[in-house]
């Protein structure tokens, strides 16, 4: 069931901003038809995963069935933030290779939900956040979302991933569980330096 909880709010949170969209007298076309792709997308891979559920043949830990375009899950987790994107005027410049493959796409997308949630909620209106994948050599994949925000208090870097910290009392705990996810995915989650001025956070996994 958990499995399916991130694609379903993720298409729920595309219908609202498509009946959003609607009301509007000047409805934006070209937003619409992202959307809409997004949804198809996300649907697709909805689908997969109840075809494997029924199959009984996923492994949790990553097995064939599980792998999936690095480029799609971006798409997941910035669909599933469109509405607060928009309401927010943020602009998010998605860059991914068509050739980038990764494992555990359910626990993938916790960690980016976690860091794009934070990124919106501490990002100006009308500001940027930019959202990569690329290979890391011949056996990772380097995952980026980076920001236009606060950025992270000065002095607050060498520990931001602690469990009990200032930096995180005003973020919150998700930065400490999402830490803990990619070290049980065998990868890390870093601080690194901002393109975009704010806070960059870097997933580095092992390639599928």
């Amino acid at each position: 069931v958990h499995d399916l909880q991130s694609p379903i709010q993720a298409i729920a949170g595309m219908q609202k901003t498509l009946l959003h969209m609607l009301d509007q007298e000047h409805a934006d076309r070209d937003q619409m038809r992202q959307a809409l792709k997004a949804a198809i997308a996300t649907n697709e891979d909805l689908s997969g995963r109840i075809g494997s559920l029924l199959d009984g043949s996923r492994d949790h830990m990553g097995g064939d069935q599980d792998v999936v375009s690095g480029k799609r899950v971006l798409e997941q987790v910035k669909a599933a933030h469109m509405l607060a994107l928009r309401e927010k005027r943020i602009a998010v410049n998605l860059n991914a290779a068509n050739d980038i493959r990764l494992r555990n796409s359910e626990d993938v997308l916790d960690i980016l939900d976690v860091l794009l949630d934070n990124a919106v909620r501490y990002c100006p209106d009308g500001a940027k956040i930019a959202l990569s994948a690329a290979n890391a050599g011949p056996a990772h994949i380097l995952i980026t979302v980076d920001d236009a925000g606060p950025g992270i208090e000065p002095g607050a870097e060498a520990y931001v991933f602690e469990e009990k910290t200032a930096a995180t009392e005003r973020r919150g705990i998700g930065l400490y569980l999402a830490h803990r996810r990619a070290q049980l995915l065998g990868g890390e989650l870093t601080l690194v330096p901002s393109e975009l001025g704010g806070a960059c956070f870097a997933l580095k996994l092992p390639a599928a």
